[in-house]
């Protein structure tokens, strides 16, 4: 049987002091979308900053989520509970 070997280093806590979190500083930088390589064709509606197109995806799918909560809302209430009810309600927003 082969023994298993102990692969954790120990690290003094001296060489961490002056160590910075820099967070994403040293993260490798993504390609943008703007950028056209080889000739091919770049969307007009690429987005470059890679902050921005999070931003917009947040916005888009918080703003398909309230269009389904407001249209069951609307169905609810201006069918008279003939088109769904109170549950319909919280299980569409839950």
């Amino acid at each position: 049987m082969a023994s298993k070997q102990d692969t954790t280093v120990a690290v003094s806590y001296d060489e961490l002091v002056d160590k910075v979190e820099t967070g994403y500083v040293d993260a490798p930088q993504t390609p943008k979308a703007g950028t056209a390589s080889q000739g091919k064709a770049v969307s007009r509606y690429a987005v470059n900053s890679v902050h921005r197109r999070e931003c917009l995806a947040e916005f888009l799918g918080t703003f398909v989520m309230i269009v389904f909560g407001m249209g069951v809302n609307n169905q609810v209430v201006n069918s008279g509970d003939k088109n769904g009810t109170w549950l319909s309600i919280n299980m569409c927003w839950g």
